[in-house]
């Protein structure tokens, strides 16, 4: 047996080692490991010596020298069976170097820093203590490190490295290999095979490389990188850093606070419990929380995303995502693309983010902004607060009390069965409130807002709204037009009450409901129609059409040239100031003209018509009606109803119809026409003019009404047909025989007044009859308050002769 140094080692000493031979490394720092080891082979996978017609070599290479043993025909080098006997390669330290066969070769280390090489087949190396070196090379081997810090290389097999307890090296190199970490930090890499990599008990690195690989972590914080292929890697216990890189992998955090980074695949990710990040990266993701204050983030694919128990901040990022919440209280970000957003049982909230996104609201009180797009927004049931943002949003919301901002776009916005506050922003947009009591705000924009059936309140803002008011039951709902050319419908209302106040300017317009309406038409030209309550509607200034309904309506014009019509029901029609016209319909009406020239028409009803100021047109429809002109020089004409007119102050115009009529000029210079029925006309104060017309009429005289300057004239009294009536007074003998008398005729006014002076001085007569035969006229002179001196004269065209049955009252 020979010993031979490296160092000193010939040529011809290396061909002739023999197995029974020792090389010993002099060299001061010379280890084991330190040696560099070159095995060529000789027919793959076969890369050891022994063979017959060997040309492989073994070259072992220290400090600048190198030392090469082949293969010559059948003979062997004696290096070949070094790895079967321990301590053939001595280190100065004591290490060992074992090369092992061409065949199953099981090889141990010892205390020192060894290293140990397989050889062809499949072989078993251990590394017990010290810091060792182990290489597998070919064949499936299976490598234990030990408690040093080791080096394990699986080679081109299907290599089992188990890595022991110091900080430990394992790189599986070729085949599908099993890696598993020891109780330190270790770092293992799989290579190009489908690996299988288990953490230790330290805080470990593992790296699959090429391959589908599967990694698992350990209790400690481990990091664990899939490289290629589609990898299944699990954290374990610690606060880990799990990055798939490319492919589709599969990443599941584990117990502790983790990391996970998908890479550039579709990948699958859990986090587990503990306050994890999660970010998938490139590619379509799937990104689940299950507890803990999680972050996850989709990245650039189209990405799924779901919360767990804890506070969890999800981020779809680029692409179409899908992110939904948990039970705590998360915030959800779609960010680009068109997103879909699920709220879950906490307080959440919810941002779009660009795109048309499609959000739903959880059952809590959340928060939901949706961005830029055209997006689609639902309700869960909590009291939400909801910014729509930029493009045509679509909004529906459920029972919780919400509190909607449509901002800017035509939205379109449905309120639920809570007490919801929607403002509709920017844009046309059409928002409709639920069963709640509802605060609709329509802004800017040609808006359509509709009430529920609950007691709302709404706003159409600016620009030309169309307010659409549907009470089902009691309440008290308040629709407010704003500017612009509103439109108010409340044709659905079947109930309650309906507040309407247009302050603004616009030519409004109203239908009535059901329920008891207020309209205030504010500035410009409206239209208000009312329905079947007791409605008040007022126009406000400019010239508006009122309609009256079915109920007892409150007609006002107020200011403007206004025109008001009476409706079914008996309804009060005031014109206010302006030039008005105002007709019944076919209630018992009231009509008041108020201020300026005004027209009032009745109708069948029981109306009545009363022009206030001004010099006012009346006209009776075919009831029983009231005309009265009020000041200024009225017309007054009488329907086809027994009609009671009265002209008021100034010299006003009075016309009786086919009805029993009364006709009352009051003051002023009065002309009064009876039309074919039996009429009272009474002139009233002033110098009047009175035409009984066809019928059988009573001229009725107030004492001093129609006085010998000024005294009333009637242009057709027909004897034995029509009534003189003075309203005489007990003090007086009354127009029978003993109270009426016809005196001679005369031939001036003078003259008969003489004549019924005398006579009614006597204290017999309060009226006598004495006709001018010059003038063709006769007069009546009445003493009326039984002073025996004449204080009523009436003038008669013509040479009529009177009776006492002429007379009456």
């Amino acid at each position: 047996m020979a010993s031979y140094v490296f160092e000193t080692l010939t040529p011809e000493q290396a061909a002739a080692f023999a197995t029974t031979d020792t090389l010993t490394f002099s060299t001061p720092g010379a280890t084991a490991r330190a040696v560099a080891v070159t095995l060529v082979p000789y027919v793959a996978p076969n890369f050891f010596l022994g063979l017959t017609g060997s040309t492989a070599s073994v070259t072992l290479a220290f400090g600048g020298k190198t030392v090469v043993f082949t293969g010559s025909g059948s003979n062997a080098p004696g290096i070949a069976g070094l790895g079967a006997t321990a301590g053939q390669i001595i280190m100065p330290d004591g290490s060992r170097l074992f090369i092992g066969s061409l065949g199953a070769d099981s090889v141990s280390g010892g205390t020192t820093p060894d290293a140990l090489y397989g050889g062809d087949g499949a072989d078993t190396l251990v590394g017990l203590d010290g810091d060792d070196l182990l290489q597998g090379n070919q064949g499936n081997d299976s490598l234990a490190g030990g408690s040093g810090a080791d080096t394990l290389l699986g080679g081109q097999g299907d290599d089992t490295l188990a890595l022991g307890d110091g900080v430990n090296y394992g790189q599986g190199n070729l085949g599908q290999d099993t890696l598993t970490g020891g109780t330190g930090a270790d770092t293992l890499l799989g290579g190009q095979g489908n690996d299988l990599l288990t953490g230790g008990g330290g805080g470990d690195y593992l790296s699959g490389d090429l391959g589908d690989d599967t990694l698992t972590g350990s209790t400690a914080a481990d990091q664990l990188f899939g490289g290629d292929g589609n990898d299944l890697i699990t954290g374990g216990g610690g606060a880990d850093i799990v990055n798939g890189n490319q492919g589709a992998d599969s990443l599941v955090g584990g117990t502790g606070a983790d990391s996970l980074l998908g890479g550039q695949g579709g990948d699958s990710i859990v986090a587990d419990a503990g306050t994890n990040y999660a970010h998938g990266n490139l590619g379509d993701d799937i990104i689940t929380a299950l507890g803990g204050a999680d972050t996850l983030l989709g990245g650039q694919g189209n990405d799924t995303l779901s919360g767990g128990d804890g506070v969890n901040y999800l981020s779809g990022d680029l692409g179409d995502d899908s992110v939904t919440s948990g039970t705590g209280t998360d915030s959800l970000v779609g960010a680009d693309g068109a997103d879909t957003l699920v709220g879950g049982g906490g307080a959440d909230t919810l941002d779009g983010g660009a795109g048309n996104d499609r959000i739903f609201a959880g059952t809590a009180a959340d928060r939901i902004i949706a961005g830029a797009g055209d997006d689609s927004v639902s309700d869960g049931g909590g009291a939400n607060l909801m910014a729509l943002g930029d493009g045509a949003d679509t909004l529906s919301t459920g029972a919780g009390g919400d509190t909607v901002l449509g901002e800017t776009g035509a939205d379109s916005l449905l309120a639920g069965a809570g007490d919801n506050s929607v403002l509709g922003g920017d844009g046309a947009d059409t928002v409709i409130a639920g069963a709640g009591a509802d605060s609709l705000l329509g802004g800017d924009g040609d808006d359509s807002l509709s009430a529920g059936g609950g007691a709302d309140s709404i706003d159409g803002g600016l620009g030309n709204d169309t307010l659409v008011q549907a009470m089902t039951s009691a309440g008290v709902a308040t629709l407010i037009g704003g500017e612009g050319d509103d439109d108010f419908d409340l044709t659905g209302s079947v109930g309650g009450s309906s507040v309407l106040s247009d302050a603004g300017a616009g030519a409004d317009s109203l239908l009535g409901g059901g329920g008891i309406d207020y309209f205030i038409g504010g500035a410009g030209a409206d239209t208000a129609v009312a329905g079947g309550g007791a409605d008040t509607l007022v126009g406000g200034d400019d010239g508006d059409s009122l309609t009256g309904g079915a109920g007892a309506a409150s007609l006002a014009g107020d200011a403007g040239a206004d025109t008001l019509a009476g409706g079914t029901g008996s309804e009060t029609l005031s014109g206010g100031s302006g030039v008005d016209i105002l007709t019944t319909g076919g209630g018992s009406d009231s009509l008041s003209g108020g201020d300026d020239t005004d027209s009032l028409t009745g109708g069948a009803g029981s109306a009545t018509l009363s022009g206030d100021a001004g010099g006012d047109t009346l006209a009776g429809g075919g009831g029983a009606e009231s005309l009265m002109g009020g000041s200024g020089a009225d017309v007054l004409t009488s329907g086809g109803g027994a009609d009671t007119l009265t002209g008021g102050a100034d010299g006003d115009s009075l016309t009786g119809g086919a009805g029993g009529s009364s006709l009352s000029g009051d003051d002023g210079a009065d002309t009064l026409a009876g039309g074919l029925g039996a009429e009272t006309l009474s002139g009233g104060a002033g110098q009047d003019l009175l035409t009984g017309g066809a019928g059988a009429d009573v001229f009725l005289f107030q004492t001093a009404a129609s006085s010998a300057i000024a005294r009333d004239v009637i242009t057709d009294f027909v004897a034995g047909t029509d009534k003189i009536a003075f309203g005489l007074g007990a003090a007086n003998n009354g127009t029978g025989p003993a109270g009426f008398s016809a005196g001679a005729d005369a031939a001036s006014f003078a003259a008969a007044q003489a004549t019924a002076a005398a006579l009614i001085s006597a204290g017999t007569d309060d009226v006598v009859a004495v006709r001018d035969t010059a003038a063709s006229l006769t007069y009546v002179f009445a003493d009326t308050d039984g002073d025996n001196a004449i204080d009523t004269v009436v003038e008669l065209t013509g040479l009529v002769t009177l009776a006492q049955t002429d007379f009456t009252g």
